[in-house]
């Protein structure tokens, strides 16, 4: 998961119906408490630190569940073009030692999330 740094984000999920719950984020010294509403739905609003991770965060109620590896920092997203989901490796010659580069990287905290979409026609 990544975070966008220095603001306040939603976290939210599902439970019993009234159930409490509580959302603790490493970087903070406060925990949220939520109840579930009578459809066992929830949400909570903390704050993010400045860039950094990885962190964890935990939701407890009558279940744990324990998000690991969140980085917080710049978050973009970028929508348009087609040739935006082209990856290094599908340039092929065109990015000289591309295919290198991306088996010899040593940065752990770059993300990538691709949304497929439709093609054209």
């Amino acid at each position: 998961m990544v975070l966008q740094q220095d603001c306040d984000v939603r976290i939210w999920g599902w439970a019993d119906p009234g159930e409490k719950a509580a959302v603790v984020a490493e970087w903070e010294s406060e925990q949220a408490s939520v109840v579930a509403d009578e459809n066992g739905k929830w949400l909570a609003e903390i704050r993010t630190p400045k860039a950094g991770g990885p962190h964890t965060l935990v939701v407890k109620g009558k279940n744990t569940v324990e998000v690991k590896n969140i980085l917080v920092g710049e978050v973009w997203l970028c929508s348009g073009q087609s040739n935006m989901t082209w990856q290094m490796y599908f340039f092929g010659n065109y990015v000289l030692g591309g295919e290198e580069d991306i088996k010899n990287s040593t940065n752990e905290k770059i993300r990538y999330f691709n949304v497929g979409g439709k093609g054209f026609g």
